[in-house]
């Protein structure tokens, strides 16, 4: 099932059909996904505030804080979201939350919450998690 901001966004482009994350291994183009890719600089802008990317030719990978994006129980908060992507071709190779005793997918509500909470600064147009909606 598609993600909420893949479906707000839908298709708005001539070419192959877009893969939501959520839908299974093989994204492309999903828009959730792209706008963590937009908080980590993925177009050569700088990345936002608690993000330190790296790369080396078009191997790019990024750390997003996520300590202070209230992502669980107290004991069991990821500390940081790790992105990686080659070239700027809409698929993100892996996406893994991080922490003590941690190394898992993020769920699209904890996307969201770390979009909302780092993309403020970018201008990313996001919707609220899907547990604050009605």
């Amino acid at each position: 099932m598609a993600c909420k901001m893949c479906k707000k966004r839908g298709k708005n482009w001539e070419g192959s059909d877009p893969n939501c994350y959520f839908d299974g291994d093989d994204n492309w183009n999903c828009a959730t996904v792209n706008a963590i890719r937009d908080i980590c600089g993925d177009w050569g802008e700088t990345p936002g505030k608690g993000v330190v990317k790296m790369g080396v030719e078009d191997e790019n990978m990024a750390l997003v804080s996520a300590w202070d994006c209230d992502l669980g129980e107290e004991d069991e908060y990821p500390s940081c979201l790790y992105v990686q992507w080659y070239k700027r071709r809409g698929r993100t190779e892996v996406l893994l939350l991080l922490g003590e005793g941690m190394n898992r997918r993020p769920t699209e509500d904890e996307l969201l919450m770390i979009i909302n909470h780092r993309g403020f600064n970018k201008g990313v147009s996001t919707l609220e998690s899907s547990t604050d909606s009605p």
